[in-house]
């Protein structure tokens, strides 16, 4: 029989002593709990898959977005009974993975320990990509944050919270010259419930159910998992300035480029060229693909409302000048 909490872990997320001394201190405050090692999201689908048929309750996907991603799939292949009995979380345990961003995870370890321990879970919104591997064969996979669109194969990569800012911004850098250089880009046709959304080039883009894609930052500020909805946002060959801010959003000030639409269905068909699909910060596969919202479907450990409520009051509270709350009080009490 599993231990009622399983960490799915990819060892390279735990190098280094801080995050050992992290990892170690995790164990400790988790307990019992079962430690299953991945090297990528594959592995992690697989332990995670095991770990719940074992009876594991509480599976937590710790490090960066590809044992994340493994896991997300990995408990959407469960029976829809089985699956609301199973709490799921994320576990940043150096600066904060986009899984956590999505779902406001707090920071700080001993916050996210708390709020794991509790255990209080909201269902969340993921998106489904129905597409053709590299070989051409059907794939389906699912998605919290979104699936990246480009006209260069994407390659697996380590994750960004591994490694200094600075080489994630030079590898943004990177992404993007590959992207300038690559030649002429694909002609596709983009369509929502409602028709035909776009028809033309496209260099890159991305359908987003959350705001933030694992290396690449905020792409969809207006994105909630919660709303039903995905953001749909894409660059074609003239678009510098919409190209430049999805290709180098990690590193350029400013905000994230608006949505060009809001759907809960979507197409995108290649008419020439290939498109490329990258799932959660995973190598996919290739166009055609289509897209879905299952509504409430992954039930996520998040910290409670009413405790971010009273932390927000008790800021507040903190910054109010000395004697000011004590009038305000009297002022309320003499009406």
């Amino acid at each position: 029989m599993a231990a009622s909490t399983t960490i799915i872990l990819n060892p390279l997320d735990a190098s280094g002593p801080l995050r050992q001394r992290r990892l170690e201190l995790c164990l400790r405050g988790l307990g019992p709990i079962d430690l299953a090692q991945a090297a990528d999201a594959r592995e992690a689908e697989e332990a995670a898959w095991q770990a719940a048929q074992h009876g594991c309750g509480k599976l937590i996907a710790a490090g960066g977005s590809e044992m994340a991603a493994g896991l997300v799939n990995a408990v959407m292949r469960l029976a829809p009974g089985h699956r609301r009995a199973i709490k799921v979380g994320f576990l940043a345990l150096g600066g904060p993975c986009e899984f956590s961003r999505t779902i406001g995870f707090p920071q700080p370890l001993e916050r996210q320990l708390e709020v794991l321990r509790a255990g209080h879970t909201l269902p969340y919104d993921l998106g489904r990509v129905d597409c053709l591997d590299f070989e051409g064969r059907p794939v389906s996979r699912h998605f919290l944050n979104g699936v990246w669109l480009t006209d260069d194969r994407p390659r697996p990569a380590p994750a960004a919270d591994r490694l200094p800012q600075a080489l994630v911004a030079l590898l943004a850098l990177g992404h993007g010259l590959r992207a300038l250089l690559h030649g002429p880009p694909p002609q596709v046709l983009i369509e929502g419930e409602t028709g035909s959304l776009y028809r033309g080039p496209l260099r890159v883009g991305a359908v987003m159910g959350g705001r933030f894609y694992p290396r690449r930052g905020e792409l969809a500020p207006h994105a909630d998992p919660l709303d039903g909805a995905m953001d749909v946002v894409w660059a074609g060959a003239g678009a510098w300035l919409r190209l430049a801010r999805l290709l180098y959003a990690p590193i350029l000030p400013g905000p994230a480029p608006r949505a060009a639409a809001r759907v809960g269905r979507l197409r995108i068909s290649s008419l020439s060229g290939t498109v490329y699909l990258e799932c959660d910060g995973v190598p996919l596969g290739m166009a055609p693909a289509t897209f879905s919202v299952e509504s409430r479907a992954l039930p996520v450990i998040v910290e409670p409302v009413a405790i971010r409520i009273a932390e927000r009051q008790r800021a507040l509270l903190a910054d109010l000048p000395a004697g000011q709350l004590a009038g305000n009080l009297k002022t309320a009490s003499s009406r």
